[in-house]
C-alpha cells in the first residue's frame, strides 16, 4: 500500500519514491510543481486575461452591429413612410380629374419634389407598379409598398433627389402620372 499521509510515514524513503512515481517526475524536495511557480501563474493569468479581452472585444463588436442594424431598420421604416407620403401628396396635388376632353395630349399638372438621396444611409429606388408605390433598398428586409388609392396609370421610377411628377391627359381620354428624376 502507498501511504500518502506524511504523518504516518515520516522519513521513509519508500514514501518519497512512491510519491515521485505517482507524480511521474523527480523533484528536489520542497520544489513546487510548475503550475504553482510564479512563472506558471504569470503564464496562466496572462492567457486568461488575453482570452477575456478577446471575448469582450467580440461581444462589443456584436452588440454594436446589432444596435446599428436595429437603428437602421427603425430609421429606414420611418423614412420610407415619409417618402411614400411625399409622393402620394404630390400626386394628390396635381391630379384633379374632370370631364374636360382634351383634343391633343396635354400636361394637366406638374410638381417637382426633393426626395432624400438615401434612406437610412442605403440607396433606394421608388417606382410605380399598377396603383402602388414600391420602395426598394439593397437591404432585403427594408422594402415598403404604399397604395395611392387612385384608378389611373402610373409609370416611372426615381432613386431619390430632385424628382418630377407629371399628370398627362391624352386625346383618347387616358391619363398617366409619370415620375422621373430630374
Amino acid at each position: 500500500t502507498i501511504f500518502l499521509d506524511k504523518r504516518l510515514d515520516r522519513g521513509n524513503e519508500g514514501y518519497r519514491r512512491k510519491c515521485n512515481i505517482l507524480n511521474k517526475e523527480k523533484r528536489v524536495e520542497g520544489e513546487k510543481p510548475w503550475f504553482f511557480s510564479s512563472k506558471g501563474q504569470m503564464m496562466i493569468s496572462t492567457t486568461i486575461f488575453f482570452l477575456f479581452s478577446v471575448f469582450m472585444i467580440l461581444a462589443i463588436i456584436t452588440a454594436f452591429g446589432t444596435i446599428r442594424n436595429d437603428a437602421q431598420n427603425f430609421i429606414g421604416t420611418n423614412e420610407m413612410q415619409q417618402v411614400c407620403a411625399i409622393i402620394r401628396t404630390s400626386v394628390d396635388k396635381i391630379y384633379a380629374p374632370s370631364d374636360y376632353a382634351s383634343l391633343s395630349n396635354a400636361t394637366m399638372g406638374k410638381v417637382t419634389v426633393n426626395l432624400p438621396e438615401r434612406i437610412a444611409d442605403i440607396t433606394y429606388r421608388a417606382r410605380f407598379v399598377n396603383t402602388s408605390i414600391i420602395i426598394e433598398t439593397s437591404k432585403t428586409n427594408l422594402n415598403k409598398t404604399c397604395e395611392t388609392g387612385l384608378d389611373i396609370n402610373f409609370t416611372g421610377s426615381t432613386s431619390g433627389g430632385r424628382t418630377q411628377l407629371e399628370w398627362t391627359r391624352y386625346s383618347d381620354g387616358r391619363s398617366t402620372i409619370a415620375m422621373t428624376r430630374v
